[in-house]
């Protein structure tokens, strides 16, 4: 405050003077009052009190050197134009705001309004510049001290735009660093040397990045996908060459603009643009828009937008940098010079070197990176957050059972895929209670491996070399119904414990040319990045054979087939089909399936254990021939199972023990739902229950 009274004493004793000078008094003896002494007249007499008042401010300021203080005001002075003029405008602005009183000596000595223009500045320091002869270089001036006090009245002459201190303005001279509205929520200051950047991997970006914030390329884009670290290798970067940030939300920017009623959204940017360039100046800042999505190369006016963010601050002083998804061309739309950097995803090798840095910073032992890394494709931020996530959890319950964790915050940071085509299924089976023959379960065990061990196998014995393309894991189950091909996609997801989810393809299917292979691209497009087990059910009605070309609607089923061909061997994650007829599967598709696992109805022995296994210890049962059912009724695992359920609630609707008779009851009725019905003596030596 004492720095903030010597600065306004300067601007009070020259309108005390000019008071003098023009015959007002009684608002000299006002101002005399307020500054504890009388200022002089004559334009000697104002110079000397000015010099001893620059005197006394010039030993504050060497104080402050001294103690490594800064004083904002002569910062600001500094960075305008001109800097005697600038000075003045912004000496009478802060003493407005600290006087009340000079709002009524302006009213009743320069014009009916309550602040100073740039006119009345300069008649009350005598300037020597006329603003007839000297226009240009007073408007410039204007132009230089604007940028800070934001002035409204755009439409009158510049000089008579009256200029007033903001509640912004003034706070950060006082040395508060609070972003206030409009931008408050939209933007966030990074001021380098305040947080420990760690990097991990991709120190080859953070050097170009460093070296392009050091030379002439003012703009960097800086592309990639959700979550890849771009933030996080920028302000590596400013760390080096010490370059605060200021990070502008150019989503939020965009929301806020359309939600304003006063004006047009693109009004409403330019608005709050000129806080952000303010705030730029306040510090010095950089500025990073960030959060610009592929939705930019779809809508005219967010590129408007973005190209006017890019216009507007380009002119400033300072670093410009914009954040995008991989896929947005800004090079192609602007005539300013743009430096693209493009920073490609993690590489299984990379995102275990993160999971080892990540695991360093926050204590986390017994992981197994490799593990981590190869089943689960998160970006240098979702492991960062994962890591943070699972800390926490270890540190409540032991690291018995990380991996279950792992599993459970991996699940929780990656975008979920559920939508109207595809919904996440919950498991609850295990490999113990699948009754398949030991082959089947052994193709289970293959396809978990290749999950398992991709480290391994493509990167440390480089076998990537050989297989650049086509490492996805995809499976095809065929058997009849009931045979247990959707309990092993639950078994498999339980086993790798990554989420499991169902695509209904009712919902994919699509008449109209090209829908069909758009939606199944969100699909993947969505579990790619949530690194999901994909089950395609009853896979026949999409990935059935290819008809012969007889019209463009047979040349477009086939396309559509190769497509989803294509897309199925670019997935990086599993793809299960399952199909109740392997006769009805394209060959093609027979051909690119790691693996094909064939379902068969179980023999007597396997039945039998089905049978026995249906059942709880809690449920109440009187002693069953399981040998009987299991030899004279040839059924599939999930028959059995419908008929033991219905059995139970039969004997619980009766208040029984579950008994034969409840057993073969719930079984003829099920031979009644595919057309089979049942007679006495089809039961053999239980015929007599049926008298």
């Amino acid at each position: 405050m004492i720095m903030m009274d010597l600065i306004m004493t300067k601007a009070l004793v020259r309108l005390s003077s000019y008071c003098k000078k023009i015959g007002a008094h009684i608002y000299a003896e006002k101002l005399d009052g307020m500054l504890g002494f009388e200022a002089g007249e004559t334009k000697e007499e104002v110079e000397n009190i000015i010099k001893k008042q620059d005197f006394l401010l010039q030993q504050r300021m060497d104080e402050l050197d001294k103690k490594n203080g800064f004083c904002r005001f002569y910062y600001l002075v500094q960075e305008c134009k001109q800097t005697v003029l600038a000075e003045a405008v912004m000496e009478f602005t802060v003493a407005q705001i600290y006087y009340p009183e000079i709002k009524s000596i302006i009213t009743e000595i320069f014009h009916p309004g309550t602040q100073f223009t740039l006119e009345d500045i300069l008649r009350i320091i005598d300037s020597p510049f006329s603003i007839e002869e000297n226009y240009f270089f007073l408007n410039e001036v204007y132009e230089s001290v604007a940028i800070l006090l934001l002035p409204e009245n755009e439409n009158e002459l510049f000089f008579r735009r009256t200029l007033a201190m903001d509640q912004r303005l003034l706070a950060y001279l006082c040395g508060d660093n609070q972003i206030q509205e409009p931008i408050k929520g939209i933007c966030s200051h990074y001021f380098a040397g305040t947080e420990d950047i760690k990097i991990f991997v991709q120190e080859e970006y953070v050097v170009q990045i460093q070296e392009v914030l050091q030379n002439s390329a003012q703009i960097i884009q800086i592309a990639g996908e959700n979550h890849s670290g771009r933030k996080h290798l920028l302000k590596a970067a400013c760390e080096r060459v010490q370059q605060h940030l200021l990070f502008v939300d150019f989503q939020r920017l965009c929301e806020t603009a359309e939600v304003k009623t006063k004006g047009s959204a693109v009004e409403q940017i330019e608005y709050m643009l000129k806080h952000i360039k303010r705030e730029m100046i306040f510090y010095g800042m950089g500025v990073c828009f960030f959060g610009v999505s592929e939705k930019v190369e779809e809508s005219p006016e967010l590129q408007k937008c973005i190209l006017l963010c890019m216009e507007e601050v380009a002119s400033m002083p300072y670093p410009v940098c914009i954040i995008t998804e991989r896929n947005v061309h800004l090079v192609d739309k602007t005539d300013i010079y743009i430096e693209n950097i493009v920073l490609p995803s993690l590489s299984r090798i990379e995102r275990k070197i993160v999971w080892e840095g990540y695991c360093d910073v926050y204590g986390i032992e017994d992981l197994d990176s490799r593990m981590a890394a190869g089943k689960y494709r998160l970006a240098c931020g979702e492991i960062a957050k994962a890591a943070a996530r699972l800390a926490k959890k270890c540190k409540k319950s032991g690291s018995i059972g990380i991996e279950k964790y792992l599993a459970r915050v991996c699940e929780e940071v990656l975008p979920s895929p559920v939508g109207g085509s595809i919904k996440q299924i919950e498991v609850h089976y295990t490999i113990d209670d699948l009754k398949i023959p030991d082959m089947q379960k052994q193709n289970l065990y293959a396809i978990c491996a290749q999950v398992q061990h991709r480290q391994l196998v493509y990167d440390d014995w480089q076998m990537e070399k050989k297989f650049s393309y086509g490492r996805n894991v995809s499976a095809l189950f065929v058997g009849a119904p009931g045979t247990g091909k959707t309990m092993a996609v639950h078994v498999l997801s339980s086993m790798l414990n990554l989420p499991l989810y169902k695509i209904d393809l009712s919902q994919v299917v699509d008449k109209y040319i090209g829908e069909t292979e758009k939606k199944l691209e969100e699909i993947f497009n969505l579990a790619e990045k949530s690194n999901t087990i994909l089950f395609f059910d009853e896979a026949d009605s999409i990935f059935g054979k290819r008809s012969e070309v007889n019209d463009s609607k047979d040349r477009y089923a086939n396309t559509e087939v190769s497509y989803i061909l294509q897309r199925i061997e670019q997935y990086d994650g599993i793809v299960i089909l399952a199909s109740n007829y392997k006769k009805n599967i394209d060959e093609a598709f027979m051909r690119r399936m790691r693996y094909l696992v064939e379902f068969p109805i179980p023999d007597v022995e396997t039945r039998k254990e089905i049978w026995r296994s249906s059942f709880t210890e809690q449920v109440p049962k009187e002693e069953l021939d399981f040998d009987f059912l299991a030899e004279n009724f040839e059924l599939s695992g999930g028959i059995i199972k419908n008929i033991v359920l219905n059995a139970i609630f039969s004997a619980a609707q009766q208040g029984k023990e579950v008994e034969m008779i409840h057993i073969l009851e719930s079984l003829k009725n099920e031979k009644a739902k595919i057309g089979k019905p049942m007679i006495k003596k089809d039961f053999a030596k239980y015929e007599y229950l049926f008298d």
